[in-house]
Order: C-alpha cells, then structure tokens, then sequence
C-alpha cells in the first residue's frame, strides 16, 4: 500500500475539484483510474463531493449556453442565405460529416469483407469441389475470395471430414478454438 504525501494528495483534490476525471488524474500520477477512486471513496473530507458537482453543473450550462448560441447563429445564417463558415477546427459541414460517415463505414465493410477472403486456407496439392456436390463426409469450408459471389457452386475443400464435424482436420483446427485456452 502506498502512502501518498500531502503535496500529491492536495493536488489530486485540486484536480478533482476541478473536474478532471479520474482517469485524467490517474495518467497524471502514473497510477490506475482504480487508485484515484480509491483515494476519493476513502477520503470525503479531502475530495468533497459538493464542489464537483457544482463545477459540473457550471460546465453544463456553459455546454448548453453554447450550443444554443450556435444554433441560434445558424438559424440567423440559413435566414440570410449564408453557410456557416467551415474553417472552423472541430467543425464540419453537414456535407463533410456525411462523407467521413460514409468512408468509415465503407471502410468497415471492406474489414468485413477481408474477414471473409478464404482463399489463403486452400490446402496445397487438394482440388476444389463445388458446394452442391459436398457428400455428407467431405469438408464445406467454402474456399473463395470476398468479392466471389456465394451459392451452389462456390468451391469447397472437399476432402474427409473429421468425426463429428463438418470440416476436415486440418480446417477444423482453424475454424474453432478449444474452450478455456488463450488465443
């Protein structure tokens, strides 16, 4: 257990009071977000809860006052016929914020789609068999790329299923994990 120093501790408090967040506090110490919240539970009188929440309040009117003052100059501007000024740091058009909207899921969609790219787990010296003509007893692991469209003729290992699965040993051990190990 350390024991803190009342320099340390007075600054935490005058953090804490000053609404920055444990974790804030924590990465200023070199400390867990778990300490810090430690130190405030077991210590009322030093990190008093009143002030906090009064600086929180402060800050949310200030939040809000702000943001009707925005809106309120945007009301103006779209009377008079005028767009907002874009230059502003932090501030995107509506235009500008549906493109970065669209290109990060766009992005996401294309994770997604590697995520399904198989074509890397073909077993070197086995032919593909097409998906419709997969026996009971031969491998479905469906070999393709992910721009491939899937359906009745989307190749597949072929090759002996190990008992009880529907994959052959060497795609069954890359296809699940054993409970309770780590990856």
């Amino acid at each position: 257990m350390t024991r803190w120093n009342p320099e340390a501790l007075d600054q935490m408090a005058k953090m804490y009071r000053g609404g920055d967040t444990l974790a804030v506090i924590a990465a200023a110490f070199d400390v867990s977000r778990a300490v810090i919240a430690g130190l405030v539970s077991r210590n009322p009188e030093v990190f008093p809860k009143e002030e906090r929440e009064k600086q929180r309040q402060l800050q949310k009117a200030a939040d809000a006052a702000a943001k009707a003052a925005k809106s309120t100059q945007s009301e103006a501007s779209k009377r008079r016929g005028v767009s907002a000024p874009t230059h502003q740091a932090g501030y995107l058009s509506e235009e500008d914020e549906e493109r970065a909207i669209a290109a990060r899921i766009e992005k996401r969609l294309r994770a997604a789609k590697r995520a399904f790219d198989t074509r890397h787990m073909q077993l070197a010296g086995s032919k593909t068999v097409p998906f419709i003509d997969c026996g009971e007893f031969q491998c479905r692991l469906v070999i393709s790329g992910s721009e491939d469209a899937l359906g009745p003729d989307a190749p597949c290992c072929g090759r002996p299923v190990a008992e009880g699965s529907a994959y052959c040993p060497q795609h069954l051990k890359l296809m699940y994990r054993t409970p309770g190990r780590a990856a």
